[in-house]
């Protein structure tokens, strides 16, 4: 129950960011052009003024924008997600990209060390445990996200064409 009262006052933070927005001239905009240095030229949804470098969601909360009842921890939870959304976004497609092709099988005597742009410690790790899959690749551990897109991309040119159209370009 706790975390479903805590996960309703999330998405009711997160709509009231989303529909709310602060207009240019208003008291709100001049409170904010104070509290972050930048004046507001025109009308901005919370959402996307919390999307600034220089904004935090306390400037929201001074300038009566946002509630203060809710509680410290989950207006730092909603401000991280809001400046991070994009890349998290970017993350999970790639994240999804790399499932959709984990049965692709590696090459076999492939030189990880000669992969650049991965990490020694991941070239290292590659050439003890030499997967024979991506989906073996990625369940070592330390393997990231862009390093397990470098593999895919590396064993799709070294397996050829005929392996990339069947599965699909992207």
């Amino acid at each position: 129950r706790a975390f479903a009262a805590k996960q309703a006052e999330r998405e009711q933070l997160l709509a009231s960011l989303q529909s709310a927005s602060v207009k240019p001239g208003s008291s709100a905009a001049e409170a904010l052009a104070v509290r972050c240095g930048k004046a507001i030229t025109e009308d901005v949804r919370l959402v996307e003024y919390l999307k600034r470098p220089e904004a935090d969601i306390g400037q929201l909360v001074s300038a009566g924008l946002v509630s203060s009842a809710f509680a410290p921890e989950l207006l730092q939870q909603v401000e991280a997600e809001v400046k991070y959304q994009g890349y998290i976004r970017r993350q999970d497609a790639e994240i999804a990209k790399i499932r959709r092709h984990e049965a692709l099988a590696l090459p076999q005597g492939f030189n990880y060390a000669a992969l650049p742009g991965l990490s020694r410690e991941l070239q290292q790790k590659l050439g003890q445990v030499k997967p024979a899959s991506l989906a073996r690749a990625a369940r070592i551990p330390g393997m990231t996200p862009a390093a397990l897109s470098l593999l895919l991309v590396h064993a799709r040119k070294r397996l050829g064409g005929a392996a990339a159209v069947a599965m699909g370009n992207e």
